[in-house]
């Protein structure tokens, strides 16, 4: 690419995933004069490589404890999930109305379709399960509801014989991560934001009159710095000596030939990880955070054939028509979270004018109401939810 002459801004976004580009967006809209970075093209990281998917309700991993790396501490993180179901509910409330301002202004279609979410158990072991976590979820105002026998053949009659009940939730749904992001940016750019591809940040200084970036393009001087860099928002930030403490997990996803309609829902598995949908062209996107792995030699996050294997097992056991259609393509990606595993977003004490932001896991239901929220905090207003719970300073360091 082109070097370019040195820039300035109100705000430098640095990350062109689905929070940048949303940030962008609505700085953008709300009149700021916005630049975003991204070191590569537009969307092809986690933003662009997850299923799709719609979430309200708690992952079944993390209310039961079972996700390793939290399950020492999971009463803790049951709580944290429990107050991020608000969030959760106006991200999606975001998304619907995201897809019709997208399709009047552009025509683009995000594919957004809210239909619920079915978590399927099979034992009565499970149910109990079940049952205390739709109590939980309720304190926090989610509309959840247990089903049973006749209701849940009527409502899923593609679900197993063998399995017994479900954990409903009608807030959850899907929308296409290939068009959301990109869908932003175009909304961004008409607004009068400089989006600048194949940027890499190179260093990031802070002064009395704000910020400058070195670029692998040129200099932009900045007033404020967004910092929207997946799992990348560590290096960002210890740039100008600030500490967020980031990993990023290597997943892998299974997607099969198409097939007739049949599952209107968002699936989930009570026994094993699976999350699973039906797109608009027919073919079962089949997920829940299967683990992948780190190649040796490239650093990339590649698949494991033993976890594909007992994935399309699992999404079969419950679905059991998914045993006729082949396996058309499969993929691994890098999820990113934050060490703690709870959101981060606002201002570094320690840097005033910097802000970072990530939602681990669910970032891409989150994405682009963070992104309002973090448009909000940039300009100075108040945000539509309480920050506090994601503020920088409870993941550590002085910041």
């Amino acid at each position: 690419m082109e070097p370019f002459s040195d820039v300035e801004t109100d705000v430098l976004v640095v990350g062109g995933g689905l929070l940048g580009c949303a940030a962008a967006y609505y700085l953008a809209r709300a009149g700021a004069d916005v630049v975003l970075i991204e070191r590569d093209e537009l969307n092809t990281q986690a933003s662009g490589t997850n299923a799709g998917n719609l979430h309200s309700q708690i992952p079944h991993a993390f209310f039961t404890g079972e996700e390793e790396e939290y399950g020492d501490g999971h009463a803790d993180m049951r709580e944290e999930m429990g107050r991020m179901r608000p969030l959760l509910v106006a991200a999606i409330e975001e998304w619907k109305e995201l897809g019709r301002n997208m399709a009047s202004e552009f025509g683009i279609d995000l594919e957004v379709v809210i239909t619920g979410g079915l978590m399927i158990a099979e034992t009565d072991a499970q149910m109990r399960v079940l049952e205390e976590k739709v109590a939980f979820e309720r304190k926090f105002g989610l509309e959840a509801e247990i089903i049973t026998g006749s209701e849940l053949r009527e409502r899923a009659p593609y679900i197993a014989e063998r399995m017994i009940g479900a954990e409903y939730c009608p807030s959850e749904g899907k929308a296409n991560p290939l068009a959301a992001t990109p869908a932003l940016a175009r909304g961004a750019e008409a607004a009068g934001a400089r989006i600048f591809r194949q940027t890499a940040l190179a260093g990031l200084e802070a002064g009395p009159q704000g910020f400058e970036a070195t670029t692998s393009r040129g200099r932009i001087k900045a007033a404020k710095v967004f910092a929207a860099a997946g799992g990348w928002i560590g290096e960002v930030a210890a740039m100008i000596g600030v500490d967020v403490p980031t990993r990023r997990d290597p997943i892998q996803i299974i997607v099969t030939e198409p097939a007739g309609p049949g599952v209107d829902h968002l699936v989930y598995f009570v026994g094993h990880r699976l999350t699973m949908k039906q797109s608009e062209a027919g073919n079962f996107v089949i997920g829940g955070a299967w683990p992948a792995k780190w190649h040796d030699v490239t650093g990339l996050p590649v698949n494991l054939r033993s976890h594909i294997e007992y994935s399309a097992w699992v999404a079969r056991r419950v679905v059991p028509e998914l045993g006729r259609l082949r396996i058309i393509r499969t993929w691994a990606a890098g999820s990113p979270a934050t060490v703690r595993g709870i959101p981060v977003l606002g201002e570094a004490a320690s840097v005033p004018g910097f802000f970072v932001g990530m939602f681990p896991y669910l970032g891409f239901t989150a994405g682009p109401f963070f992104g309002r929220m973090a448009a909000d905090m940039i300009r100075g207003n108040a945000p539509a939810c309480d920050p506090s719970p994601f503020a920088l300073a409870r993941h550590g360091g002085a910041n």
